[in-house]
């Protein structure tokens, strides 16, 4: 996927859509990096998305870990490194 297709992807998705890609994308990271050593570029970076985009939808690190513990159950953090 091309960068001018994700952006056309991504600015037709509604609100919910962008935060669940976020979300996943921070699970992503979370579980691969651990939470110490993820930081919010590495999650925008995943969900293909702005920095700025990240920001908007998440405050800091520690939202996004809250959300993404919410949305993706304690199953999805068994092998989280710390």
């Amino acid at each position: 996927m091309t960068c001018q297709s994700t952006f056309a992807t991504h600015s037709v998705m509604d609100k919910t859509d962008r935060k669940s890609i976020i979300i996943d994308g921070a699970l992503q990271v979370f579980s691969n990096k651990g939470y110490a050593s993820t930081r919010m570029a590495d999650i925008a970076k995943e969900a293909e998305m702005s920095y700025g985009l990240v920001y908007h939808y998440f405050e800091n690190k520690e939202n996004s870990l809250r959300q993404s513990w919410k949305t993706g159950g304690a199953a999805s953090t068994k092998s989280w490194k710390c």
